[in-house]
């Protein structure tokens, strides 16, 4: 459940610094993971808990997907 919510903050700091403008996505997902993995106070717990195989899994299947974007709306969490 917990990278369920990792997964959404991701999504969400990506789509709104992009909001109207052109995307791209790959260096945004790239940003918002980087702030998220040095700054989230409970990002060594979810590692912990769920695995670092599986984070490294889920962001690569993220990282795909955000170089397919052309837009924001490509990168929503349906297309996940």
């Amino acid at each position: 459940m917990i990278k369920f919510n990792t997964l959404n903050l991701l999504l969400i700091l990506m789509s709104t610094f992009t909001f109207g403008q052109e995307c791209d996505c790959e260096a945004n997902f790239l940003w918002a993971k980087k702030t998220f993995e040095e700054n989230d106070a409970g990002f060594r717990y979810t590692i912990e808990k769920n695995g670092q195989d599986t984070y490294n899994i889920l962001n690569q299947k993220i990282l795909e997907k955000a170089k397919g974007a052309k837009n924001t709306s490509r990168m929503s969490e349906r297309d996940l």
